[in-house]
């Protein structure tokens, strides 16, 4: 009896040293119809099963996520199949306010929309090494290393080259007004500048960024926009990115809208994806769906019509069909 309160006190006191957070998803893709619009004859297939582990489909990832925290320090691990990714490990030690140190899978974008978001989602960011710094309130300073050759955070941080892989530097300020920021990421021959600002106004978020790729016979120019908000119980989100192609005059406009409306038992919403609303014929994506919640479950489950889904890099349709498949998402 003494061991089994002993068990339970130091089980008592982790948890009130450590913060422990676990999250499990999976999720279903069958294909209802499935139809070819461009080819003469052409008849639609019912019922066609979907691999979760598809790239292809990688939005709807599936895997388990453990991520731990303490006073001064913390980390996750996460068993994933998005992206081709099969475990990203992170982890941080904060010996002062001031400062923090963090080795693994790291991320430091500027800002990222969220309409596409799942808490289950990879790592965002990249393999290497990182200290960030807040000398004063509202000042962030971050910095990091990327690992040369695409290796995991073990490898050096240079290429065969002898030469740094990845530089980092983030610099943030965040005030009444919001925050303001600017990023520089060195990857010989690709440097990628970009700044922007995020904030909210009378429950309105908005973030704009802008950025400049400079690349040997590629350089580009991207803005995009972020805004999300509600009225009510009507919810919307809505994201654009448009990216200027200098050397081969190229564009592209990628539009996502999700809107949303919220029942005593869920959310009903209805979403549109368009890559490039800038091309002759471009993909369509229309998904309804139903969120709600089970006890500790949230799920997710719709459908979703993919027109002119076959297009090449530059999101120029190739061929028309239409698919309508059925996706469930559970996450707990």
């Amino acid at each position: 009896m003494k061991k089994i309160v002993g068990i339970i006190a130091a089980l008592a006191m982790a948890g009130a040293v450590f913060a422990v957070d676990i999250a499990t998803m999976i999720h279903g893709w069958t294909d209802l119809l499935s139809m070819d619009l461009a080819t003469d004859g052409a008849k639609p297939s019912f019922l066609g099963v979907r691999d979760p582990f598809d790239r292809e489909y990688a939005w709807y990832s599936t895997g388990i996520k453990f991520s731990v925290s303490a006073d001064k320090c913390g980390g996750s691990f996460e068993v994933n199949k998005r992206d081709a990714t099969v475990m990203s490990v992170n982890a941080y030690v904060q010996p002062t306010d001031a400062v923090k140190i963090a080795v693994g899978k790291i991320g430091l974008a500027t800002n990222t929309e969220t309409i596409d978001y799942t808490k289950l989602r990879a790592f965002e960011g990249k393999e290497g090494w990182a200290i960030d710094l807040t000398p004063v309130d509202g000042l962030t300073i971050n910095t990091m290393l990327v690992t040369g050759e695409a290796r995991s955070w073990g490898w050096a941080f240079w290429g065969q080259n002898g030469k740094i892989g990845e530089t980092v530097a983030k610099i943030g300020y965040a005030a009444d007004f919001g925050s303001v920021f600017a990023l520089i990421d060195y990857a010989d021959p690709v440097t990628d500048i970009s700044a922007g600002y995020s904030g909210n106004f009378g429950g309105v978020g908005i973030f704009a960024d802008f950025a400049y790729t400079m690349k040997d016979n590629a350089n580009s120019l991207g803005f995009d926009v972020f805004v999300d908000g509600h009225a009510d119980a009507i919810g919307y989100k809505v994201y654009a990115k448009f990216e200027r192609g200098l050397d081969a005059e190229t564009n592209a406009l990628l539009l996502k809208v999700r809107g949303s409306y919220a029942l005593d038992f869920g959310n009903l919403y209805l979403g549109v994806r368009i890559p490039n609303a800038m091309a002759d014929e471009f993909p369509v994506q229309i998904y309804p769906g139903l969120e709600f919640n089970i006890g500790a479950a949230s799920i997710d489950a719709g459908f979703q019509f993919n027109m002119n889904t076959d297009f090449d890099a530059g999101y120029a349709a190739k061929a028309k069909s239409i698919h309508m498949p059925l996706i469930y998402r559970v996450v707990f």
